[in-house]
């Protein structure tokens, strides 16, 4: 299995969520954001390549129940990179300008 980094951006962005929905959501779905969010990091893990390049040159695994995404690379390797965890309606391509 490959294996993976985080760019502290984007683990302050899940933490973010995180939080917020404690604040604003009933009890349980901030636990629900931060598994969902969890597991699909291992099912990109699993394989990697299997969603295309978008023009932005990074990979994109959308969650199926929260309006949030894993924005991605993949190395020569087969490692992966997250660069960005991100809300479907909130500053579109920020996130484009991130190192790689």
């Amino acid at each position: 299995m490959a294996e993976a980094t985080f760019l502290d951006e984007a683990i302050e962005e899940v933490i973010d969520a995180v939080s917020y929905y404690e604040l604003v959501a009933e009890p349980g779905t901030a636990q629900r954001l931060f598994l969902e969010a969890k597991a699909s990091v291992q099912r990109i893990l699993e394989s990697p390549r299997r969603y295309p390049v978008e023009q932005n040159g990074f990979r994109r695994w959308r969650l199926e129940n929260f309006p949030y995404s894993w924005r991605y690379e993949v190395d020569d390797t087969g490692d992966v990179r997250f660069v960005a965890f991100v809300h479907a309606k909130r500053r579109p391509g920020y996130f484009k300008r991130r190192a790689r």
